[in-house]
């Protein structure tokens, strides 16, 4: 049947006029055939008029399952809500065949996942059998037949028969109308076509010369283009691209499940120009609620239409495994570095995040070419429940890309999002949390970034989440920033916080950092060995404590050690790099008699590291190229007690690699120098560390264990007020 939905409706109530006037004809009432309560109005409503609803409306092409159930139930109810059920002839008939026709619709239903020979026949039988027109005929033949043939009605009977005839045979309504559509395309004039077809740009694009500017289209239009001189596929007006001396559209076929469908001009509704070049072929644009039904339900189930507010543009050759490329047709939407876009591959969907945008040059024809803008996007993998599963292969050449919904979040739904994570992708509610706050230790962390993006904010952060999982955190800071009230106690409990020695230790090593001694025995200049010794004290009982945090500025404490190793005449100030080796081994030696761990048990925080571990030729003396040694060494060597640290600092260049290239969990904020840049190469790529230097503050390129994210990402880091207790 190729009727549109309002040609349907029409034919139908062309049906129920002819029923009512047949009814009229032989003396009967209107007011009789619309009341439910006689046996005439049953007979109009359950018989004629559900066949008619069935036939055009609800079931024009196929019957479900569902219709089956709801027809049987139709039709049991009615036979129980007639007034005098010996009236209708073939009463329990009729009862029987739709009790059974219900429990083969049930069957199918509720068995619909299991496949065997005895379900299949079922199946075949409630597809085949189970039309309205099917189970309602009984009953409209028998009551019609009880009703009017049983009473010497015999020719309303034979009109009755008749109608019954072409509502479910040769339907000459239907005939007629088809006729007149026919008839009524050959008189108006032809449809004028959106444009001429000039060549397909790929093969599920092609591109449409605009002969008609002032045609009323736009982006998700749907067209008809001209396969064969009698035979349309549809697209999608994915694209719409002006030059200097034409304008174009790029056209997406719609595509159904199993093959790329042709439509005649009667099921697309459009008068197709007439053209004496068989070489030129048209497009047209057209109203899919005039096409036939299967048309219309063929578009409404299209993907791309169905998110055509978010669609960007299409997948461009020489995408790959991991880095897709693709066009900017829509230009309303406001495309960014950091965004996370999404296609299809295999059905489902795999997201991507922007990373870079590119104008390129693209030919149209030999006279014109025409400038346009491309964005490449890395793999990010499959979204499922705030955590990322990995997408596997590529995407199809021109497949449709969707930007994810933007997301305005709410103060109460940040504040929830820090609760477990450390950010989220920007401008979505996908939160990115520590996924394994016991690698994020044991496997070492970094935050890197120049002054004022975040860092510290962002390492206080993580200190509260690493205290929150019940692991010691002890902070060598040279800045202070962790003692003050904006500090360590705006998060955690400052009850639970052990800023530096005690007033008495650093009394006696200020007495003693200038001690001197015998010229010829190095241990008995300065008070190093008694720094060692508090060290170990101050650590133990700190460690052996309900504390969580010891915060410690070795600037504030006064060591000394003999200048030189013979012919000792003086003493020098230990440096920062020297002091902080003896903390970490302090911590080690700790733990190493604790035995080895599985889990997490201390993290070591490094603030302002470029200091305190500085790499070889950043030091202040030789001796500091040893500390930094012995520190590396420790950290190396941490992990199997437990133990890791957080490196924080603004000059990457200026930290000992030896450490950073442990670090396994990075957070890159925004980064100036080269020398920063090529080391972060290493652990994001290219493409993610030539956009460190454009980074908006509190985001972060991220990657690593701590955050179970085997490739890098952008993401936007909490706010310090959401983070704050």
């Amino acid at each position: 049947m190729k009727l549109n939905q309002k040609q349907r409706f029409f034919v139908s109530l062309i049906y129920i006029v002819l029923i009512t006037l047949i009814f009229s004809s032989f003396g009967g009432k209107i007011s009789e055939i619309v009341d439910n309560t006689t046996n005439i109005g049953i007979w109009f409503c359950t018989g004629a008029l559900l066949i008619i609803f069935g036939v055009f409306i609800t079931e024009p092409f196929f019957s479900k399952p569902a219709d089956t159930l709801t027809s049987s139930i139709t039709v049991i109810l009615a036979l129980l809500a007639l007034p005098n059920k010996k009236t209708l002839i073939g009463y329990w008939i009729i009862l029987s065949l739709a009790l059974f026709m219900l429990a083969l619709s049930i069957l199918t239903i509720t068995l619909k996942d299991t496949q065997n020979w005895f379900l299949r026949i079922i199946h075949f039988i409630v597809m085949n059998f189970g039309s309205a027109k099917f189970i309602f005929s009984p009953f409209y033949l028998l009551s019609a037949y009880s009703f009017y043939a049983i009473n010497n009605q015999i020719s309303a009977f034979c009109l009755i028969l008749t109608l019954w005839i072409f509502l479910c045979f040769s339907d000459p309504i239907t005939w007629l109308v088809q006729k007149s559509k026919s008839l009524n395309r050959i008189l108006k004039s032809p449809s004028f076509p959106l444009g001429i077809i000039s060549k397909s740009k790929t093969e599920d694009i092609f591109i449409i010369t605009v002969d008609n500017p002032s045609m009323q289209y736009k982006l998700g239009s749907i067209v008809a283009i001209q396969k064969k001189s009698d035979k349309y596929c549809l697209g999608v007006i994915t694209g719409v691209n002006h030059t200097q001396s034409i304008t174009y559209c790029d056209v997406y076929l719609i595509r159904p499940d199993l093959e790329n469908e042709l439509f005649s001009t009667e099921e697309l509704n459009i008068t197709p120009k007439n053209s004496r070049d068989i070489d030129i072929f048209y497009a047209y644009i057209i109203d899919i609620n005039n096409c036939a039904l299967h048309v219309k339900q063929m578009v409404d189930q299209n993907y791309l239409l169905k998110n055509i507010n978010s669609f960007i543009g299409h997948i461009l050759p020489n995408s790959n495994i991991d880095t897709i490329f693709f066009t900017i047709s829509n230009s309303k939407l406001n495309i960014t570095e950091g965004l996370i876009v999404h296609t299809r591959i295999y059905n489902e969907s795999v997201y991507y995040q922007i990373v870079n945008g590119t104008v390129a040059e693209q030919r149209i024809d030999v006279n014109s070419q025409d400038g346009f803008l491309f964005c490449t996007a890395r793999k990010l993998g499959k979204f499922k429940e705030h955590t990322i599963e990995s997408g596997k292969w590529v995407p199809n050449a021109s497949e449709p890309v969707f930007l994810y919904p933007a997301v305005q979040l709410s103060d109460d739904q940040l504040k929830v999002i820090a609760k477990t994570a450390v950010g989220f992708f920007p401008q979505t509610d996908f939160s990115i949390p520590l996924q394994s706050i016991n690698e994020l230790i044991t496997h070492n962390t970094a935050i890197l970034g120049i002054l004022g993006v975040g860092k510290s904010c962002l390492a206080l952060e993580i200190i509260t989440k690493v205290i929150q999982a019940g692991v010691k955190v002890i902070c060598i800071d040279i800045t202070n920033q962790y003692s003050t009230t904006s500090g360590l106690s705006s998060y955690i409990d400052s009850a639970r916080i052990v800023n530096g020695l005690s007033a008495q230790d650093i009394t006696t090593l200020s007495s003693t950092s200038k001690k001197s001694g015998y010229s010829d025995q190095y241990s008995t200049w300065g008070n190093i060995k008694s720094f060692g010794n508090i060290i170990d004290s101050t650590i133990t009982t700190f460690l052996d404590s309900e504390n969580s945090v010891f915060v410690i500025n070795p600037d504030d404490c006064d060591v000394g050690k003999a200048a030189t190793q013979f012919k000792i005449t003086e003493t020098v100030e230990v440096t920062l790099a020297e002091k902080t080796r003896i903390i970490c081994e302090s911590v080690l030696d700790f733990y190493m008699k604790k035995g080895a761990s599985e889990t997490a048990r201390c993290l070591i925080v490094f603030e302002e590291a470029h200091s305190i571990i500085p790499e070889w030729n950043s030091v202040s003396c030789e001796g500091d190229k040893t500390a930094v040694n012995g520190t590396a060494k420790v950290i190396m060597q941490s992990r199997k007690y437990g133990m890791g640290c957080l490196v924080v600092t603004q000059r990457t260049a200026n930290v000992t690699k030896s450490i950073l290239s442990q670090c396994n969990t990075v957070f890159a904020l925004r980064i100036f120098d080269d020398t920063g840049k090529t080391f972060l190469e290493n652990y994001v790529g290219s493409q993610y560390a030539n956009l460190l230097p454009t980074l908006d503050e509190r985001h972060a390129v991220a990657i690593g264990r701590g955050l179970a994210l085997k490739q890098p990402v952008i993401m936007q880091l909490n706010d310090r007020k959401h983070v704050m207790r």
